[in-house]
């Protein structure tokens, strides 16, 4: 899957909306390699987004960025905010997970006025998923250099695969997480825990997809501030900073939690130990608990996390791969490795 992103926020000056984008991979480790029609609408920020100017660009290949100018007419809008959407798609107002998908994921920027020099929050830009049941997600990222805080692959492909679980009443299409989907689509409360959970794509659908459940969103201090922007209208989320190589919080120590999710957080291998060491902490607490893995194999050496975990005597319970975009040869890998894990109850101390 690609990006669009932002290397520079919309700026409106002389009757024209400037900005400049680029479309890479999740790490931003590869551009986005064939040309591709790019349109960039501006939209009012309320009132069903309304377009009120637009204009395509063409992506050519080769390209690590592209300068985007729309004019707009003097007057447009009289104050009110506005949004700059660069999509590949000329109509939607939020990109598709379900169904054929997407390849190329849009981005919305940040509320700014059609004022000389008005720019929105420069660090911030909106993604929107259509996660099924009529449902829209709204993730916010930031733009900075940070790639901690944007959302992944992994990430992706687990929220699509919950969404499938919980569209429909009938069992879902593609591909299965036996011991998972038993608990998505189950009646009862379920206590979560997201480790690693970045700008918490993951939770944040989990609850909007799974209402009866309470989500903890977990991660380094830094994360804090996006996390809180996205769980503010979530009643049932929370944030809790956790720094692997220090004493879990007893805010997360003191819980049993149902299911424990981890996505894309294995691209640092050096980090393994430490998480697995939280992992098995908090599941000696949650015996029966449910272990959630969404991984993009990036090198061999992160393999090491999971024989860790082994060595615990965590096992593992189902696999699944989740191809995600259209399959691409001149591309890195758009398959996701789904896998949940469980404490063997003979394991020891």
């Amino acid at each position: 899957m690609q990006y669009i992103r932002f290397l520079k926020a919309p700026r409106f000056s002389g009757n024209t909306i400037s900005a400049l984008i680029t479309i890479t991979s999740d790490l931003g480790e590869s551009f986005m390699h064939r040309d591709s029609v790019v349109i960039g609408t501006v939209r009012y920020k309320d009132g069903g987004g309304a377009a009120i100017a637009r204009k395509e660009f063409t992506w050519k290949a080769g390209m690590r960025s592209l300068k985007v100018e729309i004019p707009v007419r003097a007057g447009a809008a009289r104050g009110e905010p506005v949004v700059l959407q660069v999509s590949t798609s000329d109509s939607a107002t939020v990109d598709p997970l379900l169904g054929s998908g997407i390849n190329i994921m849009s981005v919305w920027s940040s509320p700014f006025v059609l004022k000389a020099g008005e720019v929105g929050e420069r660090e911030l830009v909106e993604r929107r998923l259509n996660i099924g049941r009529k449902m829209h997600l709204s993730v916010w990222e930031e733009t900075k250099n940070s790639i901690a805080l944007h959302i992944w692959d992994a990430g992706v492909a687990l929220v699509a695969h919950m969404a499938r679980v919980l569209s429909s009443t009938r069992k879902p299409d593609g591909p299965q997480l036996g011991a998972l989907d038993t608990l998505l689509q189950g009646s009862q409360r379920i206590n979560v825990l997201e480790l690693g959970s970045g700008c918490g794509i993951v939770g944040l659908a989990l609850s909007q997809l799974r209402p009866n459940s309470h989500v903890v969103l977990s991660d380094l201090p830094l994360a804090s501030e996006i996390s809180a922007k996205n769980i503010s209208s979530h009643t049932e989320i929370s944030f809790c900073a956790l720094d692997w190589d220090l004493p879990i919080p007893l805010d997360i120590a003191a819980q049993r939690f149902d299911l424990i999710l981890v996505a894309d957080c294995m691209y640092n291998v050096d980090a393994a130990p430490a998480l697995v060491n939280v992992i098995t902490t908090l599941l000696r607490v949650s015996p029966r608990a449910l272990l959630t893995v969404a991984h993009k194999h990036r090198h061999e050496s992160e393999e090491r996390f999971r024989s860790l975990l082994e060595v615990f005597g965590i096992v593992q319970v189902d696999q699944a791969l989740v191809a995600l975009g259209e399959e691409d040869d001149e591309l890195e890998t758009s398959e996701i490795e789904l896998y949940t894990m469980q404490l063997n109850p003979e394991a020891g101390g």
